[in-house]
């Protein structure tokens, strides 16, 4: 009888004791996370921030917030970024700027590890291919569209667009990539480009519904390409 009373007192001081350590990490969980809700990030860090970090400028920054769930955020809103020489523009998105949690108390310079992108449009001049091309290569943070209209331009005149679109520009097996899926004319698209190598680059494009499917080799040095599927 001793014994099980003895058995019965230690299991509620090891469950008491569990209970404790789980109240003790929440509350610094949530007190690490909730503190840079407190920080002054000012619209004039942000700037020069993706500016050094992803060669983007920014305009607008009518509000910003400070979350912590899903993960630590700061949220711009109905924001207008562009990358140097007009490559690509976004306008009136919704921008999340992913913090890295390791970092978070550094107030004085912002430290990121990707962007989310939603809503908006983006316009890319066809002229300005082989820029973007290039800044994609060098891109080393993970950057990503959700429900963006990408619009194609040629001397200021739309080409077309894509809608409802979800595009991710990252880094892969060591390799620089740029993937689109969206609606083109109501029939889903999608679109893969990778930088397999300085000089080489793959592009694959398919529409199922309208049997279009490319796999096409890009030789920057040599200005040769090669193509193979159906069209």
């Amino acid at each position: 009888m001793n014994k099980n009373l003895n058995f019965i007192f230690k299991k509620k001081i090891i469950n008491k004791i569990i209970l404790y350590f789980l109240l003790f990490t929440v509350v610094v969980f949530f007190t690490y996370f909730s503190i840079p809700k407190f920080l002054n990030y000012t619209p004039e860090l942000i700037k020069k921030s993706l500016k050094k970090n992803s060669n983007f400028n920014i305009k607008n920054i009518s509000n910003i917030n400070y979350r912590f769930f899903p993960s630590p955020r700061l949220r711009l809103s109905a924001s207008n970024l562009g990358l140097e020489e007009d490559i690509l523009e976004v306008e009136d998105a919704e921008i999340d700027i992913i913090l890295n949690p390791l970092r978070l108390f550094n107030y004085k310079r912002l430290h990121y590890d990707k962007l989310l992108i939603r809503g908006g449009s983006t316009n890319i001049k066809i002229n300005k291919a082989n820029q973007l091309l290039s800044y994609i290569k060098k891109n080393k943070k993970k950057i990503n569209f959700q429900k963006n209209k990408i619009i194609l331009l040629q001397d200021k005149k739309k080409l077309f667009e894509i809608t409802e679109n979800k595009i991710k520009i990252n880094r892969k097996n060591k390799n620089s990539q740029l993937s689109i899926n969206g609606f083109f004319l109501n029939h889903r698209i999608s679109f893969l480009l990778i930088n397999k190598s300085k000089n080489n680059s793959k592009i694959i494009l398919k529409i199922p519904e309208l049997d279009i499917s490319t796999d096409t080799l890009i030789d920057s040095k040599n200005n040769f390409t090669t193509f193979d599927g159906l069209l």
